[in-house]
């Protein structure tokens, strides 16, 4: 393996909590591993991402890098530029996302390090499921607000989430927004329109992400302002991420009542990557990080009996 090889990371959004926690475990790791990081923000939108590898692509051999590691904004606009990298000879690795295509491409190019490191997203929904279990024990009204429906892993935490609410009296209202704080204000406000009223019992709100946790949580404070809708504020309200300065502190803050802790991919995908340009075998097409819950379901029951 030569000197300092590069890498490029292309992030779907700077100052997305989760993200900012990908991007300090990418450059920990390539520190650690004596790799030169190049990063690029897509600011969140499909095309501009696909614009920034192509152009990534298009760099004379010497500027390319080594291997390009992505957390897509959309994975269906990628399969081409995964092609296009695995026949330049650059690896491809997807984060947090699942990739159909990379089995072809591999056997294809098999000299190639390609591959994903994702959490177990039906893991996910499954914590999820058992959360509300806890939270409205004989059931009740859900507001669950998704990520992009285009992306795989809102479709794969919502199947997994639905499955686990059946023979419950649970109900969910869904809604799809961006990932972002903004975009959980507007779905909340959409549910709170929608519902036309301000009863609190037996509803929480469930998004697939902090950031649009706490944006849920910022519209409930902002109709909990008017007369007799000051209970909002108590609905419960529930995340998923779980990064140690974001999500985890807001649950500790007790600003959500519960998220999922996702592990970042970017340690473990380096990993993978150096022992491949350094000759081993390529690791498996798709490697799967575990998540967990937190606080632990007992405890969560636990804050609920006692009324906190």
């Amino acid at each position: 393996m030569s000197s300092n090889p590069r890498i490029a990371l292309f992030l779907r959004a700077v100052g997305n909590e989760y993200q900012e926690l990908v991007r300090e475990d990418c450059r920990a790791a390539a520190l650690r591993h004596g790799l030169v990081v190049r990063e690029i923000n897509a600011q969140n939108e499909a095309d501009r991402q696909v614009q920034q590898i192509q152009d990534c692509l298009s760099e004379p051999a010497a500027l390319r890098p080594r291997a390009i590691l992505v957390s897509p904004v959309e994975e269906s606009g990628l399969r081409g530029l995964a092609r296009d990298a695995a026949r330049l000879g650059i690896g491809w690795v997807s984060l947090n996302r699942a990739c159909d295509y990379l089995g072809d491409l591999r056997r294809e190019f098999p000299a190639v390090p390609l591959f994903s490191v994702h959490p177990d997203q039906e893991q996910v929904g499954r914590i999820q499921a058992h959360q509300l279990r806890v939270l409205l024990p004989t059931g009740g009204s859900v507001a669950y607000i998704q990520g992009p429906l285009a992306t795989t892993s809102a479709k794969q935490r919502a199947a997994s989430m639905r499955s686990g609410l059946v023979g419950t009296d649970i109900q969910l209202t869904s809604f799809s927004a961006d990932w972002s704080v903004e975009g959980g204000r507007l779905a909340a406000k959409s549910w709170l329109e929608l519902a036309g009223s301000t009863k609190v019992d037996g509803c929480v709100v469930a998004a697939q992400n902090d950031s649009m946790a706490y944006g849920a949580r910022v519209a409930l404070l902002e109709a909990a302002v008017q007369p007799a809708s000051f209970g909002l504020s108590k609905i419960p309200i529930l995340g998923c991420d779980g990064a140690p300065a974001y999500g985890h502190r807001l649950v500790l803050e007790k600003a959500l009542s519960a998220t999922v802790i996702i592990p970042s991919p970017a340690s473990r995908a380096i990993d993978e990557l150096v022992a491949v340009l350094a000759g081993w075998r390529p690791p498996a097409s798709d490697i799967c990080l575990s998540v967990s819950p937190f606080p632990e379901l007992a405890v969560l029951a636990s804050s609920i009996r006692k009324g906190s």
